[in-house]
């Protein structure tokens, strides 16, 4: 297996994370419409990744990357991520992304349901792909 839960997150997770977004925006032809920026800084948190339309500088959709499929299912890494979107300063759209690139879900984000799983979008988490079955030769 080329990647696993053991490897390092920031060295081994966020470059596949982030050159598939930036192929998914390709894919749909909002590359030039759209950046992936890595690290980005909201006060002092640090978020992962975000997507951010260029002209306007306001977020399209935050995105935290962890290593298990425990992680993305744990409260603790959920509420992480909404707190990025919440803490925004500038605007944008309300939606964050918790994934270990194998699985995701997908929230918005409303203070008037301040629970993460009343934030959850449907169909809640997502099978993306298999660790044991992914090919190196994409990334």
């Amino acid at each position: 297996m080329w990647i696993s839960y053991n490897d390092s997150e920031v060295r081994k997770y966020h470059p596949i994370c982030e050159k598939a977004l930036n192929d998914a925006l390709k894919m749909i032809s909002k590359d030039t419409e759209y950046e992936v920026l890595h690290h980005k800084y909201t006060g002092t948190l640090e978020m992962d990744f975000i997507i951010r339309h260029k002209a306007t500088k306001r977020h399209l959709c935050v995105i935290e990357v962890k290593k298990t499929p425990a992680d993305v299912n744990s409260a603790r890494y959920q509420y992480q991520a909404m707190s990025y979107v919440q803490n925004l300063a500038g605007g944008g759209k309300p939606y964050y992304i918790l994934t270990n690139l194998e699985y995701a879900f997908s929230f918005r984000f409303d203070s008037t349901r301040p629970r993460v799983v009343q934030q959850m979008l449907e169909p809640g988490i997502v099978h993306i792909a298999d660790f044991n079955s992914l090919s190196q030769t994409y990334f």
